[in-house]
């Protein structure tokens, strides 16, 4: 093996799922801090080291906003424990304009028993796409977790149409 690795090494490696010699290639890594970045949290999402991978999109989502669905998907698989994930959270669900993201963090919200946040997310995700479904149910959830039956039936019928 030779000294450094380069990006597209590196990734072939994760593809064929060697992660002893991934993890020993990330450390003689010779390439730019956002490749690296990268793919240490591609590395760290496969291996399901999800806390750990949380830690290594937030130095990626901070060269590139790309990487952000990522970032979310892991805080949640993690738990977002942490009142800082928590804060990430809500300032993605105020901010973002991706209504399946959106979703994903309602979804989060009402497996936490937070169904007033959940309801607000699921308000934007509904306003950013009218027709999503999914959307409209969890809103419907929300509205039953805070015993507003008649609103959930509301949402529940506008989730079938």
């Amino acid at each position: 093996m030779t000294s450094s690795f380069t990006y597209a090494a590196l990734l072939e490696l994760i593809r064929r799922r060697e992660w002893d010699a991934v993890e020993k290639a990330l450390l003689r890594f010779r390439g730019s801090d956002y490749e690296l970045a990268a793919a240490k949290a591609l590395f760290l999402v496969n291996r399901r080291r999800f806390r750990e991978a949380t830690g290594a999109l937030t130095d990626l989502a901070a060269m590139d906003d790309a990487h952000v669905e990522l970032r979310i998907r892991c805080l949640i698989l993690a738990g977002a424990s942490s009142p800082t994930d928590q804060e990430y959270l809500k300032r993605v669900a105020h901010t973002h304009h991706n209504p399946k993201l959106l979703y994903r963090i309602g979804i989060f919200y009402l497996r936490q028993r937070e169904f007033r946040l959940a309801k607000n997310v699921f308000r934007r995700a509904i306003l950013l796409d009218r027709n999503f479904a999914s959307a409209y149910l969890g809103l419907a959830r929300s509205m039953e977790g805070m015993r507003r039956w008649p609103r959930a039936t509301r949402y529940y019928h506008a989730a079938r149409l």
